[in-house]
């Protein structure tokens, strides 16, 4: 699509912590796109629209009960950067004809928004890509195992560092984290329990930590995608104390009785900004019928923020069908759907993220 003929832009929650990153990468790489700052106090997005330009902050309640965008034609797409639990934001994208990415579900949310997607037959695209860091990690992770013939195992393991920047939908991570859940496991689905199966990795700075299973919508995407017979996410933080003491409460049973804010700053508690590391492992069988592996590390200095404010991006580019590409087809898509590597490969060396491999 020629930039000159880009359509407007709307992100929800455009001014917050997330959405301005995003805000920010969109005017870079696609200057002609107008861009429209959603939010419950507009006010606050002025600033950041006149610094875009080409832009405009506008009013969205999204427990309203008026029109989203009265007073705007629809936009080309809309992101959801921020909790879409009433499914407003989905029903406008699905009704005027707008392409969505959604990055703030999980769990049976999820799940309803899907089934919610699939009996409108939407005529755009809507891509689902709440993966962890909006869908890189499990882009990579689909490339590691483009060329086996049979997957047996995918794991991704994430180091998340507490005082990375984040917005207040950051922390809500850990909600939920002691329910168990369903993984595939060894060609079958099983219910698993969290915060088990630890694993002990290196990963791209050097560091190393003990990761433990939990559960985020590439648990389920994952191996559907890749054929994987067992799949596998993992996650640490930083700090070895939190992590021994969220383990403890866990398996003590005190962590339900720990004040939800409390739970939550024992993962994250939003500093200056910190690197942001994952670990990809695959096994399997190659095309020629021997053993293969692969291993990478990608690690963001600029962080967890930054990192999903890129995949957004990516994302609206396959929406759009951006720089010449061909649009994803309407309906419900994910990370994986036909995900475009060169363009990855490409945007994660411009932004500084590294890619290691193998050893490291």
């Amino acid at each position: 699509m020629p930039e000159n003929l880009s359509p407007s832009v709307l992100i929800a929650g455009g001014y917050g912590v997330v959405g301005s990153d995003i805000a920010r990468l969109v005017r870079a790489y696609h200057p002609g796109i107008r861009i429209l700052l959603g939010g419950r106090h507009p006010e606050k997005g002025r600033a950041l629209a006149e610094e875009l330009g080409n832009a405009e902050a506008v009013a969205l309640d999204l427990s309203g009960k008026q029109p989203l965008l009265a007073e705007h034609e629809a936009p080309g797409a809309v992101i959801a950067a921020v909790h879409d639990s009433s499914n407003r934001l989905l029903d406008y994208a699905i009704s005027n004809g707008a392409g969505l990415i959604e990055i703030a579900r999980a769990g049976d949310e999820l799940m309803r928004a899907m089934i919610f997607t699939a009996q409108r037959a939407p005529k755009k695209p809507v891509l689902f890509s709440s993966n962890w860091m909006a869908g890189i990690p499990a882009m990579l992770a689909r490339e590691a195992t483009a060329d086996m013939d049979a997957v047996t195992r995918l794991d991704m393991s994430i180091l998340f560092y507490g005082k990375d920047r984040g917005g207040p939908d950051s922390a809500t991570a850990v909600d939920g984290i002691d329910a168990p859940f369903i993984q595939r496991l060894g060609q079958a689905w099983q219910e698993v329990l969290p915060m088990t199966d630890p694993r002990k990795l290196r990963f791209p700075s050097g560091k190393k930590a003990k990761a433990y299973r939990v559960n985020m919508p590439d648990v389920l995407t994952l191996p559907l995608a890749s054929g994987a017979a067992s799949a596998t996410v993992r996650l640490t933080v930083d700090s070895p104390i939190n992590n021994f003491l969220s383990m403890f409460l866990l398996r003590s049973r005190i962590w339900k009785l720990i004040p939800r804010e409390t739970r939550r700053s024992l993962v994250h508690n939003p500093g200056p900004g910190a690197r942001h590391e994952v670990v990809i492992e695959a096994e399997g069988t190659g095309k020629d019928g021997k053993p293969a592996k692969r291993r990478l590390g990608l690690l963001d200095p600029q962080g967890q923020v930054h990192l999903t404010a890129l995949g957004v991006l990516l994302q609206l580019e396959r929406v759009l069908g951006l720089g010449g590409k061909e649009a994803l087809p309407a309906g419900i898509c994910f990370p994986e759907t036909a995900p475009d590597f060169e363009r990855l490969h490409e945007m994660l060396v411009k932004e500084g993220v590294e890619i290691k491999r193998d050893g490291f």
